[in-house]
């Protein structure tokens, strides 16, 4: 799979609607190539890691079992 990297670099509010631009357009061009499913990866600063993995990995246990990982 080729992938392409976008860098976005600002404070949370513009992140998201910049998030909230693209994917739509991702949704689109993956359904042109047979899936229904998009690839998002995402990296964070390990400052912040501890907010997504959270204490004891609660909250990316949390993460997966809602987004069916």
């Amino acid at each position: 799979m080729l992938a392409k990297v976008l860098t976005i670099s600002s404070d949370l509010t513009t992140v998201l609607q910049v998030l909230n631009e693209v994917v739509p357009n991702l949704e689109e061009n993956g359904s042109r190539h047979g899936s229904d499913e998009i690839d998002v990866r995402m990296l964070v600063h390990q400052s912040q890691a501890g907010c997504v993995i959270g204490k004891g990995g609660l909250k990316i246990k949390e993460l997966r079992e809602v987004s069916y990982f």
